[in-house]
């Protein structure tokens, strides 16, 4: 696949309420690797389109209905209600964090307890998928020494200090499938994924097309899709945030440890799939 880059940088500053990252010396580790924060804010996301087909998606979707179908005739393809009790329970026998999620649910499709269903179900989309994730390892070059992003002289000064040279020694830590409904988002600007060193987002429906009438207008949105809102956004180095529009079957992977979040969904549903790849160590470590 080729490597497109689409990407706006949006104008207003964003006010950092998580972490404070100080320092050329920031720097989080869990396993081996150990990631320098404020370098991984340098670096890009790399935007795959059309990765999976419709097929593809529909098989994904199926393996995650399958985990929280629990009556015949229950559907899990929507957010469930308060009424919903037993799509409910599904939803937190396999992942107790719904307990904490307001207006969206997260699915985990490679439980071990479960047969590891997304990899016997639906081996060749999970390859799909995984093959642009090493090819923007590679191609970015993260798990090499690069001075003028590094900004040092020496290895010491790389990015990983793992060093990893083959992006195919890392596992599989998570497999997610997301469903955001009217209101759900993601407003932590300096939200990452602790461990992990690639994280791999697939966009699973449609968004509404967006239409701008001038330069000096706001867009004008097309309700012809799935959902409305629900732009990915990374928080850049400079402070600002930049959106990553993605249409159905697109693929963005980014450094794990670059801040990232999700605009409100303000229409519909959007639905994605996570993917996070580290080196190993504790099993669910902070998921």
């Amino acid at each position: 696949s080729k490597i497109v880059a689409r990407a706006s940088i949006k104008v207003h500053q964003a006010s950092p309420t998580m972490v404070q990252v100080e320092g050329s010396n920031a720097r989080e580790s869990v396993v081996r690797t150990y990631v320098d924060l404020k370098k991984a804010q340098r670096t890009r996301v790399v935007h795959f389109p059309n990765v999976l087909t419709d097929e593809d998606i529909k098989r994904l979707l199926d393996v995650r209905d399958g985990l929280v179908h629990t009556a015949p005739g229950l559907s899990a393809r929507s957010i469930p209600t308060a009424d919903d009790s037993q799509i409910r329970a599904a939803l937190l026998r396999n992942n107790p964090q719904n307990a904490f999620h307001k207006n969206k649910n997260c699915v985990h499709m490679n439980h071990a307890r479960d047969d590891d269903p997304v990899r016997r179900q639906a081996p060749h989309v999970l390859r799909s998928v995984l093959r642009a994730g090493m090819q923007a390892f590679e191609n970015e070059k993260w798990g090499q020494y690069d001075p003028e992003r590094d900004g040092g002289p020496s290895l010491s000064d790389a990015l990983l200090q793992g060093n990893i040279p083959n992006p195919r020694n890392l596992k599989i830590r998570i497999v997610e499938c997301w469903e955001y409904e009217l209101g759900g988002k993601l407003d932590e600007d300096l939200h990452f994924d602790p461990g992990s060193i690639i994280t791999i987002v697939t966009l699973l429906n449609r968004p509404d097309t967006e239409v701008a009438l001038s330069p000096d207008t706001d867009a004008e949105v097309v309700p012809d899709g799935d959902f409305s809102g629900g732009v990915f956004r990374t928080y850049e180095a400079d402070g600002t945030h930049l959106e990553h529009r993605m249409q159905k079957g697109d693929v963005i992977c980014f450094l794990s440890h670059k801040f990232h979040n999700i605009m409100p969904v303000t229409r519909g549903f959007r639905k994605s799939m996570v993917i996070e790849m580290w080196e190993g160590g504790v099993s669910g470590f902070l998921r």
